[in-house]
Formats: structure tokens, C-alpha cells, sequence
């Protein structure tokens, strides 16, 4: 990123001792220029310093030129939202260092309630920041923008720690993302772009957080290297219908959900999907242990009634079908299963089998092929719940009776024999060379069908 390599702060005026430097305080004059940080910020010609003083500036700073905002430190200066976002900044190379963006308030757009907005054309540089408590995202980075992040904090934000949409892109580095109230990170391309610039992010923390650590929705290029990705409520990395990443040398470990979990959208989803769900990823040398679920898995997950701020809400017109095209590579992946001492409590693949969607080597610990037996149970009528769960792990599909009926288009309760399929569920599974569709009735096998590719 060319515009990464430089300081926007200095230019030929700088060096030759020209630079104006404006100079903000709580006092305001004759201490300082400005009392007001968007005063300074007006005042400020393209290439100028603005020093914020320590102490507390309750306003909301927008930004389209180029500019470099300097605090004194996060602990020190600190700048509280009146009604949005704290900072926004639509256009320009701007640099901002050394503060603490808090309460960022709004909740018409998304955007309204983040800690630091970057949109448009803007190209930013943030540095030694704390994004905290703010309504909706710590740092958004949107449409056509470009930011480099690296020193910063995400914390106890009411949505997420960052968020990156649409054709933005951005390197992140030395960064942490904690105990946020739902997502650590969202990565999200959106449906209809295409993003060719790869997000980066590497030597970071994403931790604690009360949903996933890292959503990866909608075709956004990106690369996690190095990262730690730990602790949070739920999955550890969650790429939703249509991801392209590469996960390289990093830790994902002790998530109460699977560590990497690779999903379609669940039947009832108020999501229009027009597109084959598809997931491209290169995953190679991580350590992923101890979650909760397995190490991997795939399957379904439905994010639009937890996050409706994540996902397209539109009723689809029709159901469209969920199997998900799954392209992976890589090798050398420490993944222990359930009777290890840093095992996956589930075990450490779903579905169990190298040589579907895991390639060979994939995961050093575990042979590449189970034997004939294994690989195809039989699944009997009458067979507890239980007991399927045990030979087969958890389904790549699983619908309730009233999704299967809305699907074929019946109306619960319109027949006794239709209330009483309302009352199953529906288990597919999608394995190497096989495939078990299975009804379950009171948590038993009422109907079992085998088929083998």
C-alpha cells in the first residue's frame, strides 16, 4: 500500500522547519489556537499538525483533508461522542495518534454509532488509539478506504471491535479486540463487490469477545497471520456462505464453539442469498485447540437474528439449496481430537474424514484415511440421537419440521399428518463418497436414507 510507506505528517515545508503546528486545549486561548478539536481541524491547510492537549473534549471530529491529529495518549486524551460518531473522516491522507475515541451514539445508520468512521477515498494511518464503549463498531472502515491500524485497542464496543465493508481494505497489525458484545472482527465484501486488495492482519489479539472472534462473510479477501484468536463466547473464526482467507501460523484456542467453523445460511435466515455458497481458504501451520466444538467443522449457522446489523435483511423469494462448495489447502495443522491433552472437546474434524474437504496432511496428527467401517456406518431406525452423533458428528444440515414443511410449501397444523412432521427434525449429512438423509422422531431415528456417490 503506497500510501502506507509515508508519514502523512511530514512534507517538503516540514523539513525545512515550515509546518504550522495547531495546538488544542481544554483551556482554549491564549494557552492554545483552539478549545475545539473541529475548530482546529477547519482552520488546518492540507499537511498541518493539530496537538491536542491532555483532557476529556465531549464533540464529533469530521475530517476530508489531509491532516495529522496528534494526542497526548490514550489515558490522556480522550474525546466523547455528543450524537455519533466521535471521528469521521471521508476523504484526505490523514494520520491520528495518542487518544481514546469513547461513546460513539446513533443507531439510524450503522456507521452513527462507531468510535472512528473511515469511508469514501480516505487514507488513513491510526496509531496508539483506544476505541471503547462506543454503540456500534470501535473502527469501521468502508466503501473505498484504506487504513493501516497498528498499536491500537477494541474494547467493550455494544456491536464490534472493527468492522471492514465493501472494496475498503486494510493492514492491522500489534492491534488487540477484546471482550467486545458481539463480533471481535467482521470482514464483510458484500454480495455484489469484488474485492481484489487483500486485508491483512497480523500479530494481533482477538479475545474475550461475547459472539465470534472473527466473522468472514461475502468474498473479502484476507490473510490472518500470526493472530491468537482466543476465548471468545462462541466460534473462533466463523466464514459465513462466501469467503476467500488465508490462515497462516496463528493460534485459535478455548472459543466455546468450533475454532474454525466453515457455514451456510439456516433455513428461515431473512437473508437473500443469489449466489452458491463457496468458502476458499488456505490454511497452514496453526495450533487450533481446546475449543468447545471441534477444530473444524462445517455446517450451518444463522447469524441474521443475533447480528441484523451483519447481514442483508431481505426475505429471500424461495429456499435455495445449502450445500456449500468448500476449497481448501494447506498442511501441518496441529488440531488434536477430544482424547488429547489440549484436545477439541467435540473432536477435531466434522465431518471426521480426511480426504473429503480436508486434504491430505492437512492436519499432522491424524492419519489421511479411515478405514471402510468407520467411514460408512450404518445408521439403524431406532437409533437414539445420541448414538448418530457419536458415529457421525454433528450434521451438515439439521431443519426443523416446521422449515421442512415451509419448504414444500404445507401449513403446520393443516392435517394431523402434517403436525406430526412438524414435530420431527430433518438431518443431513454431506460425507466422502456418501450421504444420510435421516428423520429424527422424539430423539430417535424414524427414517433413514443411504447414499453413496
Amino acid at each position: 500500500m503506497r500510501f502506507l510507506r509515508r508519514d502523512v505528517s511530514r512534507s517538503k515545508k516540514q523539513e525545512k522547519g515550515q509546518i504550522k503546528t495547531w495546538s488544542v486545549s481544554p483551556e482554549g486561548p491564549p494557552k492554545s489556537d483552539f478549545v475545539r478539536i473541529q475548530e482546529a481541524v477547519d482552520a488546518a491547510k492540507p499537511g498541518e499538525i493539530i496537538s491536542i492537549a491532555a483532557g476529556t473534549y465531549v464533540e464529533n471530529v469530521q475530517i476530508n483533508k489531509d491532516i495529522v491529529l496528534r494526542g497526548a495518549g490514550p489515558e490522556l486524551t480522550i474525546i466523547q461522542s455528543k450524537e455519533g460518531p466521535v471521528i469521521s473522516i471521508n476523504g484526505g491522507s490523514v494520520s491520528v495518534s495518542s487518544l481514546k475515541v469513547e461513546g460513539g451514539k446513533g443507531h439510524r445508520y450503522p456507521q452513527l454509532g462507531d468510535g472512528i468512521c473511515i469511508e469514501g477515498s480516505a487514507k488513513v494511518v491510526l496509531a496508539n488509539i483506544v476505541a471503547e464503549s462506543n454503540e456500534v463498531a470501535g473502527f469501521r472502515i468502508r466503501q473505498l478506504a484504506e487504513a493501516e491500524l497498528a498499536d491500537c485497542v477494541a474494547v467493550h464496543n455494544k456491536s464490534c471491535g472493527i468492522v471492514i465493508t465493501r472494496s475498503a481494505f486494510a493492514t492491522i497489525k500489534w492491534t488487540q479486540i477484546l471482550e467486545n458484545e458481539k463480533v471481535g472482527m467482521a470482514l464483510q465484501g458484500g454480495m455484489e463487490d469484488v474485492c481484489k486488495k487483500e486485508t491483512v492482519i497480523s500479530e494481533c489479539e482477538i479475545s474475550r469477545n461475547k459472539g465470534y472472534g472473527v466473522l468472514v462473510q461475502d468474498n473479502p479477501p484476507v490473510c490472518f497471520q500470526n493472530v491468537r484468536i482466543e476465548k471468545n463466547k462462541k466460534h473462533g473464526l466463523l466464514a459465513w456462505n462466501k469467503a476467500r482467507f488465508r490462515l497462516l501460523d496463528s493460534i485459535i484456542s478455548a472459543n466455546g464453539g468450533h475454532g474454525v467453523f466453515f457455514a451456510t445460511y439456516a433455513p428461515g435466515d431473512p437473508v437473500e442469498i443469489t449466489y452458491p455458497p463457496k468458502v476458499e481458504a488456505i490454511i497452514k501451520g496453526n495450533a487450533i485447540t481446546r475449543n468447545e466444538g471441534f477444530g473444524m467443522a462445517v455446517g450451518q449457522e444463522s447469524i441474521a437474528p443475533q447480528y441484523p446489523e451483519l447481514a442483508t435483511l431481505t426475505p429471500p423469494e424461495k429456499d435455495l439449496p445449502m450445500k456449500m462448495s468448500l476449497i481448501l489447502s494447506g498442511r501441518g495443522n496441529n488440531i488434536p481430537g477430544k482424547d488429547s491433552t489440549d484436545g477439541n472437546r467435540l473432536g477435531a474434524l466434522n465431518p471426521p474424514y480426511l480426504g473429503g474437504p480436508w486434504p491430505r496432511g492437512f492436519v499432522s496428527a491424524l492419519v489421511d484415511k479411515a478405514p471402510a467401517k468407520e467411514k460408512y456406518p450404518e445408521i439403524t431406525v431406532g437409533m437414539k440421537a445420541e448414538k448418530v452423533l457419536e458415529l457421525l458428528g454433528q450434521p451438515t444440515m439439521r431443519m426443523s419440521g416446521e422449515d421442512f414443511l415451509r419448504q414444500l410449501g404445507k401449513v403446520v397444523g393443516s392435517g394431523s399428518a402434517i403436525s406430526r412432521m412438524a414435530a420431527n427434525q430433518y438431518w443431513l449429512y454431506q460425507l466422502p463418497g456418501v450421504e444420510y438423509e435421516i428423520v429424527m422422531t422424539k430423539g430417535q431415528v424414524s427414517e433413514v436414507k443411504k447414499i453413496e456417490k
